[in-house]
């Protein structure tokens, strides 16, 4: 009995509508019913009715399985390790009608043993299934393989990525074998839908011998994820699950969405078609993902970097309404894929934090780093947050891993979050178990305590001893990063020599931010005084420079270290490139160049400066309830400086209605250490610092770059408070001699004193700073 293809129905319409079993012939373009005792269908059966039937049977007798939530926890660097376990249709049954033959009978000699009695699709599953290890399914290939249908191929490969042992076998051959019969069975699929569709459109078809394997979504979603367990590499294979993928976007599960995007991001293949199908697959039923699934999904969009607003926004909205659902993982891979997207969706992250908190004691040392990471990456100071972080953090700090740890301090420095007792604790951990952590640790650990301006020589000296054991492994980003933190550090003894040998050796791997840091720190260590390695680094570093400078990729970062670095013969080529590029340098950039750079175009930045601080200006507060406002802490916090330079400092004061001038030497030392009133009672005494004792000014107490300092302990804002309070009448005049420009913070506080006190004549004056260059 057969039915002629109607183009009207698909072939599982023709299933249900006749209540019959039905296969598809490729020979006659039609389906036929399987009468077991038709010789015909014995010999040509093999793939078509095994695959058909138990696609079948698993559309409309079974259920996804939930997949494993995986033992290892995620950091900022590799999360998860295996989100996902089991998914695989292992067993399938499907009905026989009533024939005097139970089993379906394969030709014989179909296989390479023509003795061997031929299996159906359901007891090949069950034979893998109960293989207890890779190497036993790998046994069974050798005599079976040709005999598998699509879902036997898939199983065998799914069951090889999950056992204990399969890492062991990933480079056997006949992976490489089974690899090749699924390539052949998924381009069979493709091939028999491409005659199809052309013989819709055009009428015409050609008649093929090749056998047709029906695909579906959860065999191409199985194969992709043991491609990503065992790490294997077949771009054939993928690009054919992804094609396949798009097409039957609408019959996937939210499990097999979510497992499809977390294997491609495994393997670090950026499919933008499959992601943007996904994507756009996902958003409106979101409704039917599980914590996991909305993880893991936040997870592969984060590792390849495929931001989908819309897509990030609807599960945003709706994770903020079952977070109560979601274990330590999911909240600290969740909170970290927004951070690595940078997609601050504050709601989110608040609710992040009201159940982090109420569940913290469940926290594990990863998911405690990968929180306070993520938020440290938005810039989230949750300082209560932050506090209990710190407080469970000492607990379990020796059960940190290196990368957990130097991760958990670098948020709270990035944050201005000041925690003695966790840097101590951490510090002692860190010295305890040095001989663990890897160059990019090790390189964090280092720059995170310098930019600290803290005390810990001996964070420092365990850097620098195990840094030297295994200098040669360190990558030229970790090197810079080590130069630089040693530097600041103030280290002793630092190996110069080894420092340069091994730049000089990783030279062609740098990139323009490399070179400026690199330059930056050994001009920092008085390279003068070096050895002949260190000469030829520099001289290396300055070709360098100026080979990238004529390519135009330099960003604002590195055009301010080669400013500071080279002011010899870059400086005609370096002011070229600032000034093309002007408009893009933000203040913290704009306030080094003018600094560092000659007067090629010096005039150029100070008028490029001088329109931003009058922007500035303009929104100022000008009420003392405006100056204790949040606005004003959030405006300074986000200007990401320490100060604004000298030119701009002396523009900004004087438009205040404040004196202010550069002179070459004031003969003293001020902000924060020594300050002197001219003309009036001395407040401070040098080398002594006094504490606040009004609350007339407003500080900010932390900002976000510079030394963790309490910028209210800073000379210039307590002479100022003390000069508000003591001064017998509201006119005079008042001058202030400082070594340098006062911080943001100060400068706060001196526009503060002007508004209160407007008749006082309030002049400042600023030393000039000393420039270092090469040529001196």
């Amino acid at each position: 009995m057969s039915h002629s293809w109607s183009s009207q129905r698909s072939w599982r319409d023709w299933n249900s509508w006749t209540g019959s079993d039905w296969a598809w012939n490729p020979s006659s373009r039609s389906f036929h019913t399987w009468d077991w005792d038709s010789s015909h269908c014995q010999e040509r059966a093999h793939d078509v009715a095994d695959a058909a039937k138990e696609r079948i049977d698993q559309e409309v007798g079974l259920k996804s399985h939930s997949p494993d939530a995986g033992d290892q926890e995620p950091d900022p660097q590799e999360p998860p390790e295996e989100p996902f376990g089991e998914a695989v249709a292992s067993k399938v049954s499907f009905p026989i009608h009533s024939s005097d033959s139970t089993s379906l009978k394969w030709q014989a000699g179909f296989t390479e043993r023509s003795s061997s009695q031929p299996l159906k699709g359901k007891e090949f599953n069950d034979l893998i299934l109960e293989k207890a290890s890779a190497g036993e399914i790998l046994e069974l290939l050798d005599s079976r393989l040709l005999e598998f249908s699509v879902v036997n191929a898939v199983t065998a490969l799914h069951r090889i990525a999950k056992a204990t042992d399969g890492q062991q076998w990933r480079r056997d051959p006949r992976i490489h074998y089974l690899n090749r019969r699924l390539v052949n069975m998924f381009t069979s699929s493709k091939k028999d839908e491409m005659e199809r569709k052309e013989m819709k459109e055009t009428g015409r078809w050609v008649p093929s011998d090749d056998w047709v394997y029906y695909i579906d979504t959860r065999s191409l979603c199985n194969a992709a994820w043991a491609f990503a367990h065992l790490a294997l590499r077949h771009d054939q294979m993928l690009e054919i699950i992804s094609e396949e993928m798009c097409h039957k976007i609408s019959d996937c599960s939210a499990q097999q969405l979510s497992m499809c995007a977390w294997s491609f991001a495994k393997m670090a293949r950026k499919d933008f078609q499959l992601m943007q199908t996904l994507a756009d697959e996902a958003q409106p039923r979101l409704s039917e993902f599980s914590p996991q699934h909305l993880m893991t999904t936040v997870w592969a969009c984060a590792k390849l970097a495929f931001l989908h607003v819309r897509l990030l926004l609807a599960i945003a909205n709706v994770s903020c309404k079952r977070l109560q659902d979601f274990t330590p993982q999911h909240l600290s891979i969740t909170a970290w894929g927004m951070a690595t997207l940078a997609f601050r969706h504050l709601p989110l992250m608040d609710a992040i934090t009201a159940e982090a908190q109420a569940t913290l004691r469940a926290f594990k040392p990863q998911n405690i780093a990968n929180t306070a990471w993520a938020f440290a990456t938005l810039g989230l100071p949750n300082e209560p947050f932050f506090a209990q972080l710190a407080k469970h953090s000492d607990q379990k700090l020796p059960q940190f891993t290196p990368q957990n740890l130097s991760n958990l301090v670098w948020s709270f420095a990035t944050l201005r979050l000041r925690c003695d007792s966790l840097f101590t604790s951490a510090a002692a951990a860190f010295c305890s178990k040095v001989a663990e952590f890897d160059p990019q640790a090790l390189s964090m650990m280092a720059s995170t305590y310098a930019s600290l301006k803290l005390s810990f020589p001996s964070v420092f000296q365990a850097t620098q001893a195990a840094a030297l054991k295994r200098l040669e492994t360190f990558q030229a980003r970790d090197l810079q990063a080590l130069a630089l933190g040693l530097v600041e550090g103030e280290s002793v003894d630092i190996p110069v020599e080894a420092l340069a040998r091994r730049s000089l050796a990783l030279f062609p791997e740098l990139n323009s931010l490399d070179v400026g840091n690199l330059s930056r720190a050994f001009v920092m260590l008085r390279y003068q005084d070096l050895a002949s390695n260190s000469h030829a680094l520099l001289d290396a570093l300055e070709e360098q420079a100026l080979v990238l400078l004529n390519e135009g990729s330099v960003p604002s970062q590195a055009l301010a270290d080669f400013a500071y670095s080279f002011p010899g013969r870059l400086q005609a080529t370096l002011a070229q490139e600032v000034q093309r590029k002007l408009v893009r340098h933000d203040l913290r950039h704009l306030v080094a160049l003018e600094e560092w750079i000659n007067d090629d175009c010096k005039e150029v930045l100070q008028e490029r400066l001088g329109c931003v601080i009058y922007h500035i200006l303009q929104v100022l507060p000008t009420t003392p309830d405006g100056w204790r406002s949040e606005d004003y802490q959030q405006l300074i916090l986000g200007l990401k400086v320490t100060d604004f330079g000298e030119a701009a400092t002396t523009f900004l004061l004087s438009k205040c209605g404040i004196r202010a001038r550069l002179i070459s030497n004031v003969g003293m030392r001020a902000c924060p250490s020594h300050a002197r009133l001219s003309g009036m009672l001395s407040l401070v005494r040098e080398g002594q610092q006094m504490d606040p004792f009004f609350s007339n000014l407003q500080p900010v107490r932390q900002l976000r770059i510079g030394p963790l300092l309490d910028r209210a302990s800073c000379c210039v804002f307590q002479i100022m408070e003390a000069a508000l309070a003591l001064l017998p009448n509201d006119t005079g005049r008042l001058c202030l001699a400082l070594h340098g420009t006062p911080c943001v913070s100060c400068v706060g506080a001196l526009i503060q004193f002007k508004q209160l006190k407007p008749d006082i004549d309030l002049e400042v004056l600023m030393e000039r700073r000393l420039q270092m260059n090469r040529c001196d």
